[in-house]
């Protein structure tokens, strides 16, 4: 049920009665849960009020699903006036500002509405110690202690503003690859809005191909949604004929991400219905895994629910050793130790995250 109604709301594939009619309330609430876990709930809930009033979910789960689609959509319109003023806000002291992940990635889709957002990421070209100063003087809080990115809050809405794309304090990947998406950024003309200021600009199509996969995986090692596999479809929808697809292949392929890019875009072609002419990578070879990844997506992630700080070690111990298939499958052959070594290193650097209980 899941899977149909994606496809209606990503490529307006006609929805199937036979696959509905003899649904129960039982499915349709757990179809909902998935739909809510994986991200996509407005998407799935407006393809859903496509069927046949007889195929419909029950009232009270109608007008429940109903309530929180319009809330995503109201964030979503919020996050976008939001960013106008924002980017108009340094457009008046000369800096641009280029928007990545959500709202950037959510113009591909039919109903960019639909597409659930979280906080807005931003990159000034450069200037992010500038636009930090700007932020501090006009008496809004600003967090600078993570050297990844500052925080902070305008009209009600988080601002990520990136140093960096990637984690290099933790990633010689990411190291190298933030490199060339500042390069990338640096010698390939942005994409522009029209709205606040000079415009809001969104990167290349060379630049997101290799962003999403990245952050993606990253995601992955720790338990992946779904949305992260429809913004890979609706982009390579959107945008495969502008790819440098041998470039970009050539950095995956350097960087063992290849494996985790291939399963990513079986998952589009094979479930969600990607043509198979917009992959940048063949899809046969990874739709075994494509089926045993999607599976896991689909499982409600482990948590602790003890708080006792014993309880939470245990808890962290039996799910490391549970994840390593999805550490080789980004990482390729990796050296157990090191991977324990990363882990206490990240740890290191953002504490808050040890008596986490997710």
């Amino acid at each position: 049920m899941l899977v149909s109604l994606l496809r209606n709301a990503l490529w307006g594939v006609p929805l199937s009665g036979e696959t509905f009619e003899k649904a129960t309330p039982e499915d349709w609430e757990e179809t909902k849960i998935l739909a809510r876990r994986g991200g996509v709930s407005a998407l799935v809930f407006h393809a859903a009020m496509q069927l046949p009033e007889a195929l419909l979910p029950s009232l009270q789960l109608k007008l429940k699903w109903g309530l929180e689609a319009e809330n995503t959509i109201e964030r979503f319109r919020h996050q976008e006036k939001t960013a106008r003023e924002l980017s108009a806000f340094f457009h008046k002291a000369g800096i641009r500002m280029l928007t990545i992940k959500g709202l950037g990635i959510a113009r591909y889709y039919p109903r960019p509405e639909l597409r659930e957002c979280g906080d807005i990421d931003i990159w000034l070209f450069g200037q992010g110690e500038k636009g930090n100063r700007l932020i501090a003087d006009s008496g809004r809080d600003i967090d600078t202690s993570n050297p990844k990115h500052s925080v902070f809050s305008f009209d009600g809405v988080l601002i990520e503003n990136h140093h960096t794309f990637l984690d290099e304090a933790l990633y010689g990947m990411d190291r190298r690859l933030d490199k060339i998406l500042t390069h990338i950024l640096e010698k390939q003309a942005c994409n522009r809005s029209e709205e606040g200021g000079d415009g809001i600009y969104f990167p290349p199509a060379d630049f997101n191909a290799l962003f999403l996969i990245r952050h993606a995986a990253m995601h992955f090692t720790g338990g992946i949604s779904l949305r992260h596999v429809t913004d890979w479809a609706m982009f390579l929808d959107r945008e495969a004929g502008n790819i440098d697809r041998e470039r970009v292949n050539r950095i995956l392929h350097g960087e063992k991400l290849d494996k985790f890019a291939g399963i990513l875009t079986a998952i589009a072609c094979c479930y969600l219905g990607l043509s198979p002419e917009k992959a940048i990578i063949p899809c046969e070879p990874y739709r075994e895994e494509a089926g045993k990844v999607l599976a896991d997506m689909m499982r409600e992630q482990p948590a602790c629910k003890n708080r006792n700080p014993l309880s939470i070690l245990a808890f962290k111990v039996r799910h490391f050793t549970d994840t390593q298939w999805r550490y080789r499958i980004v990482y390729g052959r990796f050296s157990f130790p090191g991977r324990v070594w990363m882990s206490v290193k990240a740890h290191i650097l953002r504490p808050e995250t040890i008596l986490k209980t997710k």
